[in-house]
């Protein structure tokens, strides 16, 4: 079984809101979305990635609070 570990999508100019199935990769330890047009809020079951060391989501639209 392959597992996701790092998620960097930085600087792709990828845009809209995030997907809230996002909390299914629950074990990915390097989760980088900077420098995108990504907006809304960030999903909230986020905060359940629990194993995620860097949480990079800089240079994007997102409003609200982080979960």
């Amino acid at each position: 079984m392959i597992e996701l570990v790092t998620l960097d999508l930085a600087g792709n100019k990828f845009s809209g809101e995030l997907p809230k199935e996002l909390s299914v990769m629950a074990n990915i330890g390097s989760f980088v979305i900077g420098d995108n047009k990504f907006s809304g809020e960030l999903p909230p079951d986020i905060s359940t990635m629990s194993n995620m060391l860097e949480f990079f989501v800089n240079d994007n639209s997102f409003v609200g609070t982080i979960p």
